[in-house]
């Protein structure tokens, strides 16, 4: 889904596909030693759907629970996080920054 705001899709902070998936949050983690973002997903029609997000640096991610604490690794397929969502379902993702060795 494309933002209803005044800014082109171009100019988009989260690319998501496909359609039928909604950003619901995007927030720091929680705590001062963290590091990394919060971003809550869900599903609209009614059925099973592999999602690809694209966000415009490097990341790596991992799949959370509602506590924000980590569940698994999600595998990146061409830069875009990619995972499955059941029908309805709302998944929690921690995305962090990937910076190159030596940063």
């Amino acid at each position: 889904m494309i933002h209803s705001g005044r800014w082109p899709a171009s100019a988009s902070f989260i690319k998501v596909e496909p359609e039928g998936i909604v950003v619901s949050a995007f927030k720091k983690e929680y705590g001062y030693y963290f590091y990394g973002n919060i971003l809550r997903v869900y599903e609209v029609f009614g059925k099973a759907t592999e999602v690809k997000l694209d966000i415009p640096w490097p990341v790596r991610a991992e799949e959370a629970n509602r506590l924000d604490s980590t569940e698994r690794e999600l595998p990146l397929q061409d830069g875009k996080i990619v995972f499955n969502l059941k029908p309805y379902e709302i998944k929690t993702l921690k995305i962090f920054r990937s910076f190159p060795k030596g940063y």
